[in-house]
């Protein structure tokens, strides 16, 4: 009796799969992608003993695409069809998450991001939205022609401001449709545009602030700098400071702003930073708590930091490109930068 009723459920999975098979086929001829998306994820999510019973060589005619067949029988498995459906699919949806990001649907942009998941390619799906994320920062803090007293601080505290109007309003997204913890690899992502985009203000500001010079004019004004020790900035000091021209009061003036300036940005990076370890923070406790492999398998891998963070260097990646008790990338453009603005803080300060 218990191998009845055992093969009558078999019977009855086998029959509910043909209907789903045929179901995902209509969704495909029809480009219904959420439906088609939603029958995929309970294939995924759903027990496989429904896709290895003796009966499902009986299912294959119900394959997306295929055409009737007079006899039930396929040499392809469901398994390897729902395979192929859900590949097909994750081009598809791909490829209208790109189309939708040059248009700027942003209507499409959340249709597909919310599929993703869906289709077992989360990781895919909070790449690609970091990216997105990451080109939406860039356009929301383009530079005007502008000119102000600490014009590079403002700019910096404005990519800093919308980077983080942009995480919290995104967080609840993110959450709703990956789940808790899997923000942290865009924050990761976000973390490292924003600080390449903010390292470089900092070489247009020592640039058209011509930081070198000042310095050279310092360092030859005033003996007490003179013996400053070799760092980012020391040997340039000592070179430039023969060409250095005695002070004036402009220059004193020029100096004096520059300071202020200093001051500035350093005081919206170090704001900026605790920021992002707020976010970051919570993110990392719940992989932890979830275990060790789903914390390496969000993070960005180390190779992708460096690439990132550091495209033009031939080096291979260090361990501990990744705080590990912020979740935060320790190394990046900013944070190579920072070094040299503190060093030319102190050493305006001395002036002073």
């Amino acid at each position: 009796l218990a191998s009845v009723e055992q093969a009558i459920r078999l019977v009855a999975d086998t029959e509910l799969l043909r209907g789903r098979l045929a179901e995902l086929h209509a969704a495909m001829a029809a480009k219904d992608i959420e439906v088609a998306a939603a029958l995929i994820h309970k294939y995924i999510t759903a027990d496989a003993s429904a896709l290895t019973s003796p009966f499902v060589r009986f299912v294959g005619n119900s394959k997306p695409g295929a055409a009737k067949q007079d006899a039930g029988y396929t040499d392809e498995s469901p398994a390897d069809i729902i395979s192929s459906a859900a590949a097909d699919l994750v081009d598809r949806v791909t490829l209208m998450f790109d189309n939708a990001v040059s248009s700027g649907n942003t209507k499409d942009i959340g249709r597909c991001f919310r599929l993703f998941p869906l289709l077992g390619e989360d990781l895919r799906g909070l790449d690609m939205y970091s990216g997105f994320l990451c080109s939406t920062i860039a356009e929301k803090a383009r530079v005007t022609t502008e000119v102000s007293a600490n014009l590079y601080a403002l700019r910096i505290t404005r990519l800093f401001e919308i980077a983080a109007v942009i995480i919290d309003n995104h967080f609840p997204l993110v959450e709703t449709h990956y789940g808790p913890g899997r923000m942290i690899r865009v924050i990761q992502r976000l973390h490292i545009d924003v600080s390449r985009r903010a390292a470089m203000i900092l070489d247009f500001f020592e640039d058209e602030r011509h930081i070198k010079r000042r310095l050279a004019q310092v360092l030859q004004a005033d003996t007490k700098i003179r013996p400053l020790p070799k760092t980012q900035i020391g040997a340039s000091l000592q070179s430039a400071s023969e060409d250095a021209s005695q002070l004036s009061d402009h220059d004193f003036k020029e100096i004096t702003d520059i300071l202020a300036e200093l001051v500035l940005i350093q005081r919206q990076i170090a704001t900026f930073n605790r920021f992002m370890e707020s976010r970051a923070t919570p993110e990392l406790k719940v992989l932890i708590a979830e275990g060790e492999a789903s914390k390496k398998r969000i993070f960005l891998a180390p190779e992708t930091v460096a690439k990132l963070a550091f495209p033009q260097s031939q080096t291979l990646p260090a361990p501990g490109l990744i705080d590990e008790t912020t979740g935060l990338v320790t190394s990046t453009q900013l944070s190579a930068r920072l070094p040299w603005l503190i060093e030319s803080y102190i050493a305006f300060e001395i002036f002073f």
